[in-house]
């Protein structure tokens, strides 16, 4: 009786392990997995750093890409990224965000792109002004 306990067991285990193997596979279908780059543009004060890169997502079931400019404070007021990509359907689009920071709190501002709205990334443009209207330059990251 015991041996066939640890059969059935065997073949259970086995099972479930198809099972997570098959469910791993199906919910990192979604999205692309790109590493993060980041990189920095800076006009006196004014530092911005802007990084884009995907997380998976158990709750989205995917990767989610996410692209990021933040200002550096006191230096910079406004922060802005644009995200260039292909959607689902084929067609090329942007999204763009921008924010606006204060003497203590830099600007930071964000894009998140879900598994169900992209089929690839192109690249991720940022930059931020400082108080005068001055611009940090742009930071261009292709993907």
């Amino acid at each position: 009786m015991l041996k066939n306990i640890r059969r059935a067991l065997t073949v259970v285990g086995v099972a479930g392990a198809a099972v997570t193997l098959a469910a791993t596979t199906a919910f990192a279908s979604g999205g692309v997995h790109y590493p993060t780059q980041t990189q920095q543009s800076t006009y006196k004060k004014c530092i911005d750093t802007t990084s884009g890169g995907s997380r998976y997502s158990s709750t989205y079931s995917g990767y989610v890409f996410v692209a990021d400019s933040f200002g550096s404070a006191p230096g910079c007021e406004y922060s802005y990224v644009e995200v260039v990509y292909v959607d689902k359907s084929g067609n090329e689009q942007v999204k763009r965000a921008s924010a606006k920071g204060s003497l203590t709190d830099g600007p930071s501002t964000h894009v998140f792109l879900y598994p169900s709205q992209y089929k690839k990334v192109l690249e991720v443009i940022g930059s931020s002004r400082d108080w005068s209207g001055n611009s940090s330059g742009g930071v261009y990251l292709y993907f």
